[in-house]
């Protein structure tokens, strides 16, 4: 919310969820450093626990009743095997994704992407563009 009204935006919506593979409450592990809070390991430098909402993407794309989705950027410290399966409606209306994906996910994840018609681009340091000229 800080960086939306430091930034004056007004085309961003903040939304305050986890996303996941269903609606569900669960613990969000946080991290003294913010960017390495994650709902599926326990950071370094941990610093407490807490019960957060569950949402997927799935029902914040039919919550915003939105039919083409540009850009989705996920960056989830690991439960990105998780968000994927809440998105299978959303990945269907996606143009482009940048994707941060953990060593142990990559078995999971790039073939879900390829599957769904997405050409994978490596961009080095876990993270992938996914992306389709057409859908």
């Amino acid at each position: 919310m800080l960086n939306i009204k430091l930034n004056n935006l007004s085309n961003v919506i903040a939304l305050p969820y986890a996303a996941c593979s269903s609606k569900r409450k669960t613990m969000l592990h946080r991290s003294l450093v913010s960017s390495y809070h994650s709902i599926v390991e326990i950071p370094d430098r941990h610093v407490e626990d807490v019960m957060v909402q569950c949402i997927t993407i799935d029902d914040i794309i039919d919550g915003l009743d939105l039919k083409r989705v540009n850009w989705i950027k996920i960056d989830v410290e690991g439960a990105e095997v998780d968000v994927l399966k809440g998105a299978e409606r959303a990945l269907s209306m996606t143009h482009n994704m940048i994707i941060e994906v953990r060593p142990k996910n990559v078995i999971s994840v790039l073939p879900t992407l390829k599957g769904k018609g997405f050409a994978i681009r490596k961009l080095g340091r876990g993270y992938f563009y996914a992306y389709r000229k057409e859908l």
